[in-house]
Formats: C-alpha cells, sequence, structure tokens
C-alpha cells in the first residue's frame, strides 16, 4: 500500500494522546496488550484476507479469536486505536462469509485492512519510544552503582498474571525473578525502588524484604505491619506493576481482612 499522507499526522495525534492521557504503568499496560494483538491476531487477518475461498470454520475460529482479543483490549487505548482495532474486527467478521470475504479483498477493502494494521503498528511504535524515553529519564536521574538504568523493567511474557510471579532474595540489595520462562537478577534501583537523594533502598524495598521474611503474609498482630503502613504498601504495589507491567494489585488483603498478603511468591534469602 502506497503511503497515507495523513498517516504521520495520524502517529502523532495519537503520541500526543499517550503523553497527555495515560501514564507510563498504562503505557506498559496498552504495550503488552499490542504485543498480544500482534502475536496471533494481526496473523488471523492476513490469513484471512488471503483465504476467501478457505473452509468457512476455519475463517469463523480465527474471526473469533480476533474478535476476542479486540474485545479485550479495546478499552485500554485511545480512540483513534479503538477505531482502528474496531475495524478490524469488522474485516475479521466480513471475512467468515463468503460474499463478504470476496468484497473485503477488493482493492479498496485491502487497502482499508493495511491502513487500520498500520494505525496499531504505529502506536505500538510510539509506546515502545515514550517507554524508552521515560527509563532514559530514570537513569539520568536515578542511576545504580554501575550507571545502569535505575528502572530495567521486566520482560514479563504476555498473559502473565501476579500468581505467575516469583521472586526471592539473594541478599540485602537484589533479588532473583522468574515469571514463567522469562528469568533476571535485579536490584532495588533497577525495580525503581532507590533514594535519588542517597542512592540507598527506599521504604517499599524494606516492605517487599519483610513480606519476604513472612512468606507473603503480614497480619496486623505483627509488629512489622499495620494499616498505618497503607500509604507505603501502596506505592510498592505501583512500584511492582511499572516493573513488571501486569494489571491489578499485587498486593491484597487476607480473606479475614486482618492484613495483607502478595498475589506473587516471595521468598528471603536462603
Amino acid at each position: 500500500m502506497p503511503p497515507d499522507p495523513g498517516m504521520d499526522q495520524a502517529i502523532v495525534a495519537l503520541r500526543r494522546a499517550a503523553q497527555t492521557l495515560h501514564s507510563r504503568e498504562d503505557l506498559l499496560g496498552q504495550q503488552r496488550a499490542l504485543r498480544e494483538f500482534l502475536e496471533k491476531p494481526k496473523v488471523h487477518l492476513i490469513s484471512l484476507q488471503g483465504s476467501s475461498g478457505g473452509p468457512a470454520i476455519e475463517r469463523s475460529n480465527l474471526a473469533l479469536e480476533v474478535s476476542e482479543t479486540v474485545d479485550r483490549i479495546r478499552p485500554l487505548f485511545p480512540a483513534g486505536v479503538r477505531a482502528a482495532l474496531t475495524a478490524l474486527k469488522s474485516y475479521a467478521r466480513i471475512c467468515t462469509h463468503n460474499q463478504g470475504a470476496r468484497a473485503a479483498n477488493t482493492p479498496e477493502g485491502v487497502q482499508g485492512l493495511l491502513l487500520n494494521l498500520a494505525i496499531v503498528e504505529g502506536y505500538a511504535g510510539v509506546l515502545h519510544q515514550l517507554l524508552a524515553e521515560s527509563r532514559e529519564e530514570d537513569a539520568s536521574t536515578t542511576n545504580d552503582a554501575d550507571g545502569r538504568p535505575a528502572v530495567a523493567g521486566f520482560p514479563t511474557p504476555s498473559g502473565a498474571t501476579w500468581e505467575d510471579v516469583h521472586i526471592r532474595f539473594k541478599d540485602g540489595h537484589t533479588v532473583t525473578i522468574r515469571v514463567r520462562e522469562a528469568r533476571g537478577i535485579y536490584s532495588f534501583a533497577e525495580m525503581g525502588m532507590s533514594n535519588k537523594k542517597n542512592r540507598t533502598f527506599t521504604k517499599q524495598w524494606a516492605l517487599l524484604q519483610t513480606f519476604a521474611t513472612h512468606d507473603g503474609t503480614l497480619t496486623w498482630k505483627n509488629p512489622e505491619a499495620g494499616r498505618n503502613l497503607q500509604k507505603r504498601r501502596e506505592v510498592l504495589a505501583k512500584n511492582l506493576k511499572a516493573f513488571f507491567g501486569i494489571e491489578g494489585d499485587p498486593i491484597r488483603l487476607t480473606n479475614d481482612r486482618k492484613g495483607w498478603q502478595t498475589r506473587f511468591s516471595i521468598r528471603p534469602e536462603n
């Protein structure tokens, strides 16, 4: 498809929307959602575009997966991306019928498909650039002793939940992390828990250590816990969500509502 003269303007507008309407945490969630879309549904759309004569049941299955993914991720994005995703879902549904598939595969139909895919992929590029700029900004203000960026960001696999996260302290300053097949060793600075004034670890890192000591559960009876630590727990949750890019609160109330419990596995050093 030849370059669309309005595409650059559309991407600039989406970048502006991402900068003004979404936090870094939101951008990480959007990035993960787009990775999910580009891994399978995009491939299905290309397959549908070239399979107007293929089995109807196969086309229906591909279209269903596209539709379900779009419905799940669409609310996360600004209006321009939502519109493109909606158009791609409609394209997939049209392709499930022989007559509709032939219409969708006209030059105009294919051009519309490629244009909307370009918008989604362009926004994925915007997210990558904005998050890279955010990491550079963090690095300019808070680096660890080796000069590495303070917030590294964990390569969390698509679809992972807090229950997939396993953290074990190596020592007072670093942890080993496993999320499904992804593994790594990170310092408190790389996880965004470094004090910018003196580069020591924050109260949130200390709270994470406390959770590790008690296998992830702190009750109000514990002298190291209490409702007065609510703000510290909230900031720790924010740090972890930004680092892993996983939605939802990583620390919840216990079933009896008399303490806190991590949704992830956490252990002290051996």
